[in-house]
């Protein structure tokens, strides 16, 4: 087994890769990240890019979505850290860019490309009824509208963004799985 360190900068952490587990320190500390919803998912994929980025998404969109390593299923952080290793691997050599940035101080915005077209876009954070209540709610909250229709406010709170079925793409993961963005 090899060791780590970790030493937090802001919302970024240096880790070396190879971890065979997680310490509740170290996962406290990717709790308190806030990135993805599974604290197991941030810390691994800073061990896997040498802590020389955050993950690039939110709660459970972008790399922080579970069901793009292994299914979703592990037993070990181990096993979780070699599907994020292979995840991110593969995907890299694929024309997908994915991109997390700040909008303002509430709100977080990440986008999926693929060739200069976005296939996908969601914001995090804000209000989730519009000025003037223009947003329609169903019993549950699960079909929130923008008042013009082209946006779904997600069970998180975040939006999606309505594409054209033109940008639709699928990306091939470990596994003989796939992940497809866009509508």
């Amino acid at each position: 087994m090899k060791n780590i360190t970790l030493l937090t900068l802001g919302f970024l952490a240096v880790a070396m890769p190879g971890l065979a587990q997680i310490t509740a320190d170290q996962e406290s500390r990717a709790r308190k990240a806030n990135f993805c919803r599974d604290p197991w998912v941030t810390f691994a994929i800073w061990s896997s890019t040498g802590g020389t980025r955050n993950p690039r998404g939110v709660g459970d969109t972008g790399e922080c979505d579970v069901q793009r390593y292994n299914g979703g299923n592990w037993r070990s952080y181990e096993e979780l850290y070699r599907a994020v290793d292979q995840t991110l691997r593969q995907l890299s050599q694929q024309p997908l860019q994915e991109t997390l940035a700040n909008v303002d101080s509430s709100k977080f915005a990440w986008t999926a490309s693929s060739n200069g077209r976005v296939l996908a876009s969601r914001t995090f954070g804000g209000n989730i009824v519009g000025n003037g209540g223009a947003n329609v709610v169903a019993q549950g909250g699960g079909n929130l509208l923008n008042q013009d229709g082209s946006g779904v406010v997600g069970t998180a709170g975040g939006s999606y963004r309505v594409m054209s079925t033109a940008t639709k793409k699928v990306f091939t993961l470990p596994g003989n799985r796939v992940l497809i963005i866009g509508k």
